[in-house]
């Protein structure tokens, strides 16, 4: 249920984890005992977000990072702690009484391709959040829809596509506008930028700072790579085994992405140049100002070679 926090509510805070713990229980499956096994995902989580604030959250695989991503969004239980959004305190109860707290969070998975219907074009996917909450009249639906695929950067006549006639860099768009239209608090980016190429991760992130600036919007950004993480975040995490192990911002984070790239699990791959040139908001990244372009391949095949033996 939805009920008011019992501690003194921050009033730039749009969303806090306090004490976070998630545990997985599997059947054994050896005969005939078959117990079961319990498997801590999430230990002791603590953070707190402000308006226009953009948190990283980095660690290698099984490290927790989707699961913490989902019990923010409210869309799985959690066994102890508390998420704070807007200062209500949300806690484990039945999914009809979360429908108004989880549209103040909501959640943009890494595979886009699999989050998003098949059978339905741009225009119903995109609206189909307002359909499930019941927000306004069809007409004004429709046009809250559409502004979301302008404000993303998709056109007009790609309202009638089909999902999968959608290269990759315009589903992650899609995926944008559709969490869009119930004008969230918190965007959880759980590995938007993973799959596509460089080029198009630097028009995302470009397009994630512009929504920030006009909407206010602060974002959990999930990822494996270390140095965009930190050269977009306000403050950095590291997670492992399910816990956060290192934070910090500015300089700290800079020791993180040290400390994260000498650990051997740890998977950093090839990105953008960080480009600030005259007339460039700070953090924007440049598609045109990349590394050699030799140099740039080379890196990016021997991490994807790296990861496979992991």
């Amino acid at each position: 249920m939805v009920t008011e926090s019992t501690h003194a509510p921050v009033s730039s805070q749009v969303l806090g984890v306090r004490g976070l713990n998630k545990t997985y229980h599997r059947k054994h499956q050896s005969f005939p005992t078959r117990e079961t096994v319990k498997i801590p995902v999430l230990r002791d989580i603590n953070f707190s977000l402000e308006v226009r604030r953009i948190l990283g959250v980095c660690g290698p695989s099984g490290s927790g990072k989707s699961t913490l991503a989902r019990c923010i969004a409210c869309l799985e239980s959690w066994e102890s702690g508390e998420v704070v959004v807007r200062g209500h305190c949300i806690e484990n109860s039945q999914p009809k009484l979360l429908r108004d707290a989880r549209r103040h969070v909501q959640l943009v998975l890494q595979d886009s391709a699999a989050s998003l219907n098949p059978n339905f074009s741009v225009l119903e996917t995109v609206r189909e959040p307002l359909d499930i909450q019941r927000k306004g009249s069809k007409r004004e639906r429709y046009e809250v829809s559409r502004a979301a695929m302008e404000r993303v950067g998709l056109c007009a006549t790609s309202a009638n596509r089909n999902v999968n006639q959608l290269s990759g860099g315009e589903r992650r768009r899609l995926a944008l506008a559709r969490a869009l239209t119930l004008k969230p608090a918190v965007l959880v980016l759980d590995e938007t930028l993973s799959g596509v190429d460089l080029a198009i991760q630097a028009e995302i992130v470009n397009l994630l700072l512009d929504l920030q600036a006009e909407l206010s919007i602060s974002y959990v950004f999930i990822s494996h790579n270390l140095r965009l993480t930190a050269h977009l975040a306000d403050e950095m995490v590291l997670m492992r085994a399910g816990k956060i192990v290192r934070r910090g911002s500015g300089e700290e984070a800079s020791e993180i992405v040290d400390a994260g790239t000498k650990a051997r699990r740890t998977i950093c791959v090839c990105h953008p140049q960080m480009h600030k040139g005259a007339g460039s908001p700070a953090g924007r990244l440049d598609p045109l100002v990349l590394p050699d372009r030799g140099r740039s391949w080379g890196l990016l095949r021997r991490a994807t070679l790296q990861s496979h033996h992991l």
